[in-house]
């Protein structure tokens, strides 16, 4: 195993996909874009810490259909979150949405653990996805980025990217 710091692998840009497209048929089609068509999740209060009251959780509502029903992407804290407070941001610290996206902004030098589980869009009911495809953008390693995920098969990077794999997470 590599330095910490260092490509654990890397493909030639030329190089082909070692996965092939149709590697992506058999996932969940997850998609933000009506979730956030209004600007904003249903319920913006990850770690309540605002903007809205209620649940202290972000709630993607219908990102996905699975066993003809909705299901929504719903993240919540498990550990204190620092906001980001730099009021001369356009985004204001507020988690949420970007454009299509989905957003989760904290403060440089501070770490906050999230629990992502899909729920039914009704019930609330918990929902397991046999599989599904998650994106990261934005980790430019502008000061220390890093996320720390488990529970998953494999990752696919593109190529060139800024981001180096170890095991069980990705660092900037």
């Amino acid at each position: 195993m590599p330095p910490f710091g260092q490509p654990v692998s890397k493909v030639p840009p030329s190089a082909p996909s070692p996965y092939p497209l149709t590697d992506c048929l058999s996932y969940a089609d997850l998609n933000f874009k009506s979730a956030c068509a209004s600007g904003n999740p249903a319920q913006n209060n990850l770690g309540g810490a605002g903007p809205d009251a209620g649940p202290a959780e972000i709630r993607y509502s219908r990102v996905g259909v699975y066993n003809s029903r909705g299901v929504d992407l719903v993240l919540q804290a498990a550990t204190p979150l620092t906001r980001f407070e730099d009021v001369g941001q356009s985004d204001v610290g507020l988690s949420g949405c970007e454009g299509p996206l989905g957003k989760v902004t904290i403060q440089a030098g501070s770490q906050v653990t999230l629990v992502f589980s899909f729920q039914d869009s009704l019930d609330r009911s918990v929902v397991a996805l046999p599989s599904f495809l998650f994106s990261i953008f934005d980790v430019d390693g502008l000061g220390s980025e890093m996320a720390s995920i488990t529970g998953f098969s494999r990752v696919i990077m593109s190529n060139p990217t800024n981001l180096w794999q170890r095991k069980s997470f990705l660092r900037a």
